[in-house]
């Protein structure tokens, strides 16, 4: 199995202008491309961490042979746009909509068969990437990508500017309560078997 970024979001969830804000900083300045560097970081972070698509992008996620419910990763989901296959003669085929059901349970997504259908049967000359389903998925813009998780990245790229070595030395440091990790937890997705 494999996950591929068919089509990459467009813009990031905050800007380098709303960062800049963040950092009390105005006007362009020579930091602008390290701010932006750091909003980039931040969003693979959050994401990674997340299991979550940000801004919608769209996945071309590789399965080697169908099975009772597909989970689809980094939600949230907009839509399923295709499920191919490579059929018993090695054709590739597109499996038609009204043979399998898009849900979402525990915050995840899934394509499961409908009532009454069963999978087609696929390949048996090879046994990899025999099924290629591409979806859509994340909250949409950058305007709809919850503000908790928006806040977290703000605060993710004042620690990496104000903080740009590996090590702090000569400070006392503690956490801040209730902080990034407080703000993005709601929003992690649990990887379902």
């Amino acid at each position: 199995m494999s996950l591929i970024v068919k089509t990459a979001a467009v813009g990031k969830p905050i800007s380098v202008e709303e960062a800049k804000r963040q950092l009390f900083m105005e006007g362009t300045t020579d930091a602008d491309a390290l701010i932006t560097s750091h909003i980039a970081a931040a969003v693979a972070h959050v994401e990674t961490a997340l299991g979550r698509a940000l801004v919608s992008r769209t996945y071309t996620l590789t399965l080697d042979g169908f099975s009772e419910c597909i989970w689809l990763k980094m939600p949230p989901l907009s839509s399923v746009a295709s499920i191919k296959y490579d059929d018993e003669n090695g054709t590739e085929q597109t499996l038609a909509a009204s043979v399998y059901e898009v849900g979402e349970k525990f915050g995840q997504s899934f394509v499961k068969l409908a009532p009454g259908q069963s999978w087609p049967d696929l390949d048996s000359t090879k046994s990899l990437n025999r099924i290629r389903i591409e979806y859509t998925a994340g909250y949409g813009t950058a305007e709809d990508v919850p503000d908790d998780i928006k806040h977290g990245l703000f605060l993710l790229v004042t620690h990496y500017f104000e903080n740009r070595g590996t090590v702090n030395i000569g400070n006392i440091v503690t956490e801040i309560p209730q902080s990034v990790d407080a703000l993005l937890g709601p929003y992690r997705a649990w990887e379902l078997v």
